[in-house]
């Protein structure tokens, strides 16, 4: 593999450790309970984001020969 794919697994394991521990958090109580519906909506955009990224990164971990 070469040194610039490498960096895009690395990459794409450490976002998605990233995306485990917000959609965690976001399953929680605390989330639930005590953060308010604005920060609430802007976590939510950015979990969807993050996951977007990820994809992207997956494909492009797919296609590399």
């Amino acid at each position: 593999m070469k040194p610039h794919e490498e960096r895009v697994v690395v990459e794409a394991d450490e976002l998605a450790i990233k995306v485990q521990s917000l959609t965690d958090f976001m399953d929680g109580n605390y989330f639930k309970e005590s953060i308010d519906s604005e920060e609430q909506f802007r976590l939510t955009n950015q979990l969807t984001y993050m996951n977007k990224y990820l994809r992207v990164l997956k494909e492009r971990i797919e296609n590399f020969k």
